[in-house]
């Protein structure tokens, strides 16, 4: 049996869903998913422990990322490992590839451990996430402002040659007070020299 374990501190869907679009896409039937809200520093987590004591051998226990079992460091983690082997199951993290099948991976990820238990480490971690799951939701190959087009910016200026009032500008081309001005004193400062 294969059970795909999430976990995120806070309880928000947007929090679980990219850890669930990721087991779906490697396979894993959405009956076999868990959902836990519980600090990665947190050993005593009931859904963990229940998932655990059901497994039988060659059972496979899959999370999303080393930090999703265990942000504790390398003793929470090898202890938890243990009770799995124990059990006759194994560990895979999908994001670093290990599996705990393998003793040399088994190495690779108590070290890896320790980087979770750095919050910088994490929220990086988790910004290029967001951003990776906005570009996918979005279909963009870019992330952030979309370059404004000539025609938006001539269209802007020739409205407030006319006479228009910042705010007609502004709703008729789309674009914001700060960016018509940037331009604008970008089209003067063009014009001095």
């Amino acid at each position: 049996m294969k059970y795909g374990y999430i976990r995120t501190s806070g309880k928000s869907k947007y929090k679980t869903t990219y850890q669930e679009e990721v087991f779906l896409e490697n396979g894993l039937e959405k009956k076999n998913l868990i959902t836990e809200y519980f600090s990665g520093r947190d050993i005593n987590r009931p859904k963990l422990n229940k998932i655990i004591q059901r497994m039988k051998p060659n059972d496979e226990l899959i999370f999303l990322n080393v930090g999703r079992l265990s942000r504790e460091g390398k003793e929470t983690l090898e202890k938890i490992i243990n009770m799995v082997n124990d059990k006759g199951g194994y560990i895979n993290f999908i994001e670093e590839g290990y599996t705990t099948k393998n003793d040399d991976d088994i190495q690779k990820i108590l070290d890896m451990s320790e980087n979770y238990k750095d919050d910088s480490y994490n929220r990086s971690k988790f910004t290029k996430r967001g951003i990776e799951m906005k570009k996918k939701k979005e279909n963009l190959e870019t992330w952030g402002r979309q370059p404004i087009s000539q025609e938006v910016i001539q269209k802007s200026w020739d409205l407030h040659d006319k006479g228009y009032t910042m705010k007609e500008i502004t709703n008729e081309c789309g674009i914001s007070q700060k960016t018509f001005y940037r331009y604008l004193n970008k089209r003067k400062s063009e014009d001095v020299e």
